[in-house]
């Protein structure tokens, strides 16, 4: 749909969704003003690809938390928006300014632009999504009698609820969280597990499709490879990159403080039966770990059943580990 005549104010759009909605109503005829707190190469950055779409843009900075710095950037969009329409009633006080710029014409567009243009339908499933993954973190394997003194080590995830918010999820649930909360791979692809010594393994993705690996792009950029050799220390536990492909590392090392089956360690990974434990190979041995999967309705079903199936048996509900695909190498 066309926005002619519209303006569009996308507070913090030097990156991120800010960056994105400016993006968006730029390909759909919308004149933007970029708006930036600190990181003025970043909106340069936006406020280009915003040309490049056909979009006349303006660069603003202003923090939208200051009242001075809010009226600095209602006043901009008003001698620039006079560029278009004469006239436009604008007043001294920024409130009145902004209700005066909607009222003749001037939209002010905010983070929440792709939400406001869903259809209900849409909404109605994203809440849903939301409510999958919120229930996949609370039931996922774990003892919440000993949670807050392990390491929870998670192989790899495809939703920012199990790879970032977890033990804050925990928390708002009332639940302990554990004692620290890691994941290994940022790829969607399966994964090979090689045990190397009693605390520790070689972790491999299984494709050279790196650009479909979440590592190389949300969480580590092409301008910043890595190489092999590149190591960090984390307390309990040390990751050293062992092999890449395109700077993307594609086998590392993971050693740990004390043998892997020691209580401390709870080593998941999501499958379809739900967030469940990993019983880790013999040393000399490996696993194959498959294709992690997105938190589902079918899966969390899967695993209720089973659960219920093992308190039946006696075993007060506990899950057994997975143990995967076991083979020699």
């Amino acid at each position: 749909m066309s926005k002619d005549g519209l303006y569009a104010v996308v507070t913090g759009s030097a990156s991120g969704l800010g960056a994105a909605t400016a993006a968006i109503l730029a390909k759909e005829g919308g004149k933007i003003v970029v708006n930036f707190s600190n990181s003025k190469k970043e909106a340069e950055e936006t406020a280009d690809l915003c040309r490049k779409a056909g979009a006349e843009v303006l660069v603003v900075q202003g923090d939208v938390s200051r009242d001075e710095d809010c009226k600095r950037i209602a006043a901009a969009a008003r001698g620039w928006g006079r560029r278009w329409r004469a006239g436009a009633g604008w007043r001294e006080s920024w409130p009145r300014a902004l209700a005066a710029a909607v009222s003749c014409g001037l939209l002010i567009w905010v983070h929440g632009y792709r939400s406001a243009v869903r259809t209900h339908e849409e909404a109605s499933g994203h809440a849903f999504r939301s409510t999958i993954e919120r229930e996949w973190v609370i039931e996922a394997d774990l003892d919440d009698g000993r949670i807050a003194s392990q390491d929870v080590i998670v192989f790899a995830a495809l939703d920012l609820m199990t790879s970032s918010y977890a033990p804050y999820l925990r928390a708002s649930e009332g639940k302990p969280r554990p004692r620290s909360m890691r994941l290994l791979s940022g790829a969607r692809q399966a994964h090979d597990l090689f045990r190397i010594a009693p605390n520790a393994f070689e972790l491999q993705v299984l494709s050279s499709d790196v650009e479909r690996m979440a590592s190389g792009g949300n969480y580590r950029p092409s301008e910043m490879p890595m190489a092999p050799g590149d190591e960090v220390t984390l307390r309990g536990m040390h990751a050293k990159v062992v092999a890449v492909l395109d700077g993307q590392p594609m086998r590392t090392r993971f050693t740990f403080d004390a043998p892997l089956e020691d209580p401390r360690y709870v080593f998941l990974h999501p499958t379809d039966r739900g967030l469940r434990r990993v019983q880790m190979p013999a040393v000399g041995e490996r696993i194959r770990l498959k294709r992690p999967i997105y938190p589902s309705r079918a899966a969390l079903d899967a695993q209720r059943a089973e659960r219920e199936a093992s308190r039946r048996a006696g075993f007060g509900g506990a899950l057994a580990p997975l143990a995967f695909e076991l083979f020699r190498p």
